[in-house]
């Protein structure tokens, strides 16, 4: 194979039209056979590749096609970084992906390696869980648009690497480990765990740990927002407002009121 880099020209019609021009190297004209007694080409245009040809090779550009799409989608994919539905839809469409790329495992791999964005367009069938790790190791949001929303193990991969996930991987809510690695890395994410492990203490316990959030003990359960361990953990981890969400009789304990006086000096 060879390959060099052209500039195409532009030349200005008389009715204001563009003409573009490209010089070819002679040599490689004469060894397709192209002469001034010869010079009938086929131009074939796959994608964004045009081929030039001496033979009809449309039949053997069939098989070509795919793999040069398959390219440039791939390519494409790389590019796009906009996350809204909307715009992630038409962009979707725009690149035209044939039927058959969309039920290939391995297109569908590499392009989830690529943007898991792609996952919007492909069926549930065709989404093998490795298929989900990749879109998770990629982005773990995208868990939410795979058939494995309520497997534990990609759970937790996805909240270890973003709490916020607990917002819409409602599947998983309930799912003691997948909840703590989510409040572990975002204390508020509480708010969306299910009511039974707002009440779990060693969920609350690392929720209110976690660096700054201490008010996440707001979601916690009535009897858990009465522990004086964990009322005085969120008072020294938050900015000041844990104390309002603790239970009203833990206000006169001495301990809580030590430990508010630390945070109002610290401010």
């Amino acid at each position: 194979m060879r390959k060099r880099n052209v500039n195409i020209s532009f030349n200005k019609g008389g009715t204001g039209g563009l003409s573009p021009r490209m010089t070819l190297p002679i040599t490689w004209l004469r060894g397709m056979g192209v002469d001034p007694d010869n010079r009938e080409v086929n131009i074939y245009s796959v994608g964004k590749t045009i081929i030039i040809s001496k033979d009809d090779i449309e039949e053997d550009l069939k098989s070509m096609e795919t793999v040069i799409r398959r390219k440039e989608i791939i390519e494409d994919l790389k590019k796009y970084n906009a996350d809204h539905a909307f715009y992630a839809d038409q962009f979707l469409k725009d690149l035209e992906i044939p039927e058959e790329l969309l039920k290939d495992e391995e297109f569908i791999k590499e392009a989830t390696a690529a943007n898991p964005v792609i996952l919007r367009f492909v069926k549930d069938c065709y989404i093998t869980r490795e298929i989900a790790e990749i879109a998770v190791k990629k982005n773990p949001h995208y868990l939410n648009l795979t058939p494995f929303k309520s497997d534990e193990e990609l759970g937790v991969k996805a909240a270890k690497k973003n709490g916020y996930i607990l917002e819409t991987l409602r599947e998983l809510r309930d799912n003691f480990n997948v909840v703590k690695a989510a409040v572990e890395k975002e204390g508020f994410m509480l708010e969306y765990a299910s009511e039974r492990l707002q009440a779990n203490y060693d969920i609350v316990k690392a929720a209110v740990s976690c660096e700054g959030q201490g008010s996440s003990i707001k979601f916690a359960s009535d009897e858990l927002k009465a522990n004086k361990e964990l009322a005085i953990i969120a008072i020294k981890n938050s900015r000041g407002m844990a104390e309002h969400w603790i239970a009203d009789e833990l206000e006169k304990d001495d301990d809580v009121i030590k430990a508010i006086e630390e945070m109002e000096r610290r401010k």
